[in-house]
């Protein structure tokens, strides 16, 4: 989230844009040895072009596209280590059936890590599919709904009841269910190694890191933004992004002039299973 000046809602709208249209894996980028890490920067520089707040999976994506798109002088702060905040722990899953801009995010986010996994990078991906289930008739007709946009602009998904749907999941208890959406392209990751590999990526192509840091505020003169606060001194720039997830309201609200996100942490919950046996229908 770009802040603080007029400029920036212009430079917003064109990481959209590389978001969703940028040609991935360049040839000026160096992947000739697989690694997971990098060599992060122990000092702070006075002086970026960019400045990036947070290194988790959305900063490092940040980072990775605008190095594939020619800026180099971009420094990415964050409090403690690389991932080690809301992305360390979350679910990794990559599900298409929401409404169209979110899933094309989605889709090219897919795309972009079975490429990196092609060429040898370990994300732990797997395309296994998803079953969206409705236990009320309202709810079916919620996602027929979602059925009736998602299939005419290209995603395969199908209506499943039944022994197609015990098929699909045979530890389903389907007594209360009245029908289910199943959309194969579906996928999990590892949010981690995604961390790590984009941010290996983004330093290989010119950016620079800095762990254990903390962005305090951001300062404006003019309505353009000209200088980041941080517990290890000041750096001059023409261009932040709050990639802070949980803590962007916060530094939002810590920044001269003020700025308001609606951003709310909520908490919630997923589980992890290894193989399924079948000790679980006893």
């Amino acid at each position: 989230m770009l802040r603080g000046t007029t400029h920036f809602s212009k430079m917003l709208s064109k990481l959209i844009v590389l978001r969703l249209h940028t040609k991935v894996l360049t040839a000026n980028i160096r992947l000739a040895t697989v690694s997971t890490g990098a060599n992060y920067s122990a000092s702070l520089p006075t002086q970026a072009q960019i400045v990036i707040a947070g290194a988790g999976i959305v900063a490092n994506s940040v980072a990775y596209h605008l190095v594939q798109n020619g800026w180099n002088d971009i420094v990415v702060v964050e409090q403690g280590k690389i991932g080690s905040g809301t992305s360390h722990f979350g679910s990794g899953t990559l599900g298409l059936f929401k409404p169209i801009a979110h899933r094309n995010l989605i889709w090219y986010s897919i795309k972009l890590y079975q490429e990196l996994q092609q060429m040898g990078y370990d994300i732990q991906m797997k395309q296994c599919g998803s079953i969206n289930l409705a236990q009320t008739k309202d709810r079916l007709i919620a996602l027929k709904r979602r059925m009736a946009y998602n299939i005419p602009t290209g995603l395969y998904c199908e209506l499943v009841r039944g022994r197609e749907l015990q098929e699909l999941h045979p530890y389903l208890n389907i007594d209360d269910i009245e029908g289910a959406v199943w959309v194969p392209e579906d996928a999990v990751v590892n949010p981690k190694s995604i961390c790590d590999i984009l941010a290996t990526l983004a330093q290989q192509g010119g950016a620079k890191y800095v762990e254990n840091n903390t962005v305090n505020r951001v300062l404006t003169k003019n309505k353009m933004v000209y200088v980041v606060e941080t517990d290890q001194g000041n750096i001059f720039c023409d261009y932040f992004v709050n990639c802070t997830g949980m803590w962007a309201r916060e530094l939002g609200l810590q920044s001269n002039p003020q700025v308001c996100i609606p951003a709310y942490p909520a908490q919630h919950f997923y589980a992890n299973t290894g193989p399924l046996t079948q000790g679980l229908q006893k």
